[in-house]
């Protein structure tokens, strides 16, 4: 698996570099409001910064990094307080229809969270697998769209403990806006 991100990391970096004069890559900003598909009644904000290289005139590839963060909302959760938060890094490849787009994205990053404890608190983590389909609307200088996304799936070993092997679903409605480009 790490020689497959290896390649992939690679490839993007030399499309980038290949087209550098023809397209600049620009970088956007993203905030958006998350929920998960879970009885824990977890929701919370989510941010992201990706740079993105238009590869065609209606398709471009992107790297993001993101941190998403979700309360419990049934408070406490099986007698815990519970957080969880994951910090994705992605790659994505974006597909315009005219102001319609489609972005599949996956990679790898940090699943954890943190549980009181009788007047402490346990913050375990894990690396994971985490994928996103994105589908929204591009106006002039903004996107508004949705996400839907299998992400955190713990690959860590077991003795990571609460994280490892579990799973988070959930969906997000989004915002992003161009921060600058780079030419």
């Amino acid at each position: 698996m790490k020689n497959t991100i290896s390649l992939t990391v690679a490839l993007l970096c030399l499309q980038f570099s290949s087209n550098a004069q023809k397209e600049p890559v620009s970088v956007t900003a993203t905030a958006g409001m998350y929920v998960a598909y879970s009885d824990d009644g977890l929701t919370g904000p989510g941010f992201e910064l990706k740079a993105s290289k238009k590869i065609s005139p209606s398709s471009s590839i992107s790297i993001g990094l993101g941190y998403i963060t979700l309360c419990s909302l049934k408070n406490p959760y099986h007698g815990y307080v519970f957080n969880t938060r994951q910090v994705p890094v992605q790659i994505g490849y974006k597909k315009c229809w005219n102001k319609f787009y489609l972005e599949p994205r996956a990679g790898i990053g940090e699943f954890g969270g943190k549980f009181s404890l009788e007047g402490g608190y346990s913050k375990p983590s894990v690396l994971a697998f985490m994928y996103t389909l994105g589908a929204g609307y591009s106006f002039r200088k903004i996107e508004l769209g949705m996400e839907v996304q299998g992400g955190a799936m713990g690959i860590s070993s077991p003795k990571a403990g609460f994280w490892y092997n579990k799973r988070q679903y959930y969906s997000a409605v989004k915002i992003s806006i161009p921060l600058f480009e780079i030419k």
